[in-house]
């Protein structure tokens, strides 16, 4: 059992570099964690939303604005 609404430590900032997607486990959910363009991070629920495929396993597309 995990407490939901809660911060959980997801990884260390130097283990989120370059354009690689990262997928973890957070109170037993998966997660994909990734840096935008201008050095922020992102977490998402890992699952595409259409074809409910992990997100985690497709690439990030910096193409756009």
């Amino acid at each position: 059992m995990y407490a939901h609404n809660c911060w959980y430590v997801a990884a260390w900032d130097r283990d989120i570099a370059g354009d690689k997607l990262h997928a973890i486990r957070i109170a037993d959910e998966p997660i994909v964690i990734y840096r935008r363009q201008d050095g922020g991070l992102v977490a998402l629920e890992d699952r595409c939303r259409h074809r409910f495929a992990p997100l985690s396993l497709g690439c990030r597309d910096c193409s756009g604005p």
